[in-house]
């Protein structure tokens, strides 16, 4: 449970998203905080992410991650003029939670919007709008038994599969389900298009 309630302000861009990682709902307090929180729902070796976990001293970290095959992260979230020209408080901040990590056998980073990585983000911002996304067996096994072992184009997918301009943008709706599924794979640092060769995922093994 987050130990400090996020208040809304208006200097900030405060909401919400359903963490499927989670299983609740996330707040966030800015753009940048989203993005990392979105990123870690997209990072294979976190489990589990909590926003204002603790407190240090007179301080709270914005994220603590915790991973399966290494140390837990604690997260301070700030854009680059902070980070990089720290306050005197900041920097003392910043002192604190690094010291706290390292008793801790944690490891303390800072998350700022040089760490988003386009078109990485556009990606998976896109592919989590589909997360939920419901798909029958029959047309799951459709599309994947219709994906050659070399891979093949959505575009190429969609003419194979004879489908209608209406059939397209539902089933564009499906292959970003199960991209995030990974039973389908595709280059996330290369801006997903019509054009995008998917592949057989490993979660079909």
């Amino acid at each position: 449970m987050a130990v400090r309630k996020i208040p809304i302000q208006t200097r900030s861009f405060c909401g919400k998203f359903f963490s499927i990682k989670n299983d609740k709902l996330i707040n966030y307090e800015s753009q940048l905080e989203y993005a990392c929180m979105l990123m870690l729902e997209f990072n294979d070796d976190v489990i589990s992410d909590e926003p204002q976990p603790l407190k240090i001293e007179n301080y709270i970290p914005d994220v603590l991650a915790k991973r399966k095959n290494k140390k837990d992260l604690l997260i301070e979230v700030k854009y680059s003029e902070e980070a990089f020209n720290p306050t005197e408080k900041l920097q003392k901040k910043f002192q604190t939670l690094q010291q706290y990590a390292k008793q801790n056998n944690m490891e303390f980073i800072i998350f700022t919007e040089k760490d988003i990585i386009e078109p990485y983000f556009s990606n998976i911002k896109n592919i989590y709008k589909f997360a939920n996304q419901k798909i029958s067996p029959y047309i799951q096994n459709k599309i994947i038994e219709n994906i050659p072992n070399q891979g093949i184009s959505i575009e190429a997918l969609f003419k194979k599969l004879n489908l209608s301009i209406y059939e397209t943008a539902v089933y564009k709706g499906y292959i970003m389900h199960l991209i995030y599924t990974k039973k389908v794979i595709t280059d996330l640092n290369q801006q997903i298009t019509n054009q995008s060769i998917i592949y057989k995922g490993t979660q079909n093994d």
